[in-house]
């Protein structure tokens, strides 16, 4: 607790209000005042530090909820590499099988979109570090503001290119089935 003495004159004050000026009447008054005097120290005291509180968990809050965004975005990535990886290694896998079902040229379009799909996917987290490199240097004041958006959106785009990939090349080995 801060020991300072406007402090004090303020826990000593809000004692006064509650009992007046001669508190020192009866052992029980002194017991009251000295749980009075606590309770209004501590209650000073988290006023004194609400707006230093209130600041510590909105930093706090912002910084998780930045970490919670950068888990979330690699989480899409593993999806989208497994995703594509995954149809594209089942009709590789299963070639001999799917190659009387599917037209032949329509399953070489949609291994090659599945792996363009990777390669999209791939390309992701090269742009988000390079954004991330970015982000810091606005915050070192060596970039201007707003630099980093450019990679932050090529990356979204690539996102997008990828799941398109996969669903294109899903549609195709599907519409070309005998």
């Amino acid at each position: 607790m801060p020991q300072d003495a406007t402090y004090r004159e303020q826990v000593n004050a809000a004692v006064r209000r509650s009992f007046g000026d001669d508190v020192h009447a009866a052992p029980w008054c002194l017991r009251m005042v000295s749980i009075i005097r606590c309770a209004a120290a501590v209650m000073l005291g988290f006023a004194k530090n609400e707006e230093a509180m209130t600041a510590k968990f909105s930093d706090d809050h912002k910084i998780e909820t930045y970490k919670s965004m950068i888990s979330i975005s690699i989480e899409g990535f593993k999806l989208l590499v497994l995703l594509n990886g995954g149809a594209a290694a089942g009709i590789i896998a299963s070639y001999k099988a799917v190659q009387d079902a599917v037209e032949h040229g329509s399953l070489k379009l949609s291994i090659f979109l599945f792996v363009a799909g990777i390669i999209s996917a791939g390309c992701v987290p090269i742009c988000s570090y390079l954004t991330q490199y970015i982000l810091f240097n606005e915050a070192m004041e060596r970039e201007k503001k707003g630099a980093h958006l450019k990679p932050a959106l090529f990356a979204m785009a690539l996102n997008v290119v990828s799941v398109a990939c996969f669903a294109a090349g899903t549609l195709v080995a599907v519409f070309n089935l005998k």
